[in-house]
């Protein structure tokens, strides 16, 4: 799977969901940024950039 992957590797990644995260996405991701749709250009923007500051 590639998720875990990227997590042992310290790949930053965003989750992008159309559903409720708290419930579909799996405990060991939690914390990991969402972006809920729809989202804007600007949200991901955000998110990008939070993502990146925090590596």
């Amino acid at each position: 799977m590639l998720l875990p992957s990227c997590k042992i590797r310290k790949i930053p990644f965003v989750f992008t969901t159309g559903y409720d995260s708290a419930t579909v996405l799996p405990e060991r991701f939690a914390g990991h940024p969402v972006l809920n749709k729809p989202f804007s250009a600007e949200d991901v923007g955000r998110t990008l950039q939070t993502l990146l500051s925090r590596h």
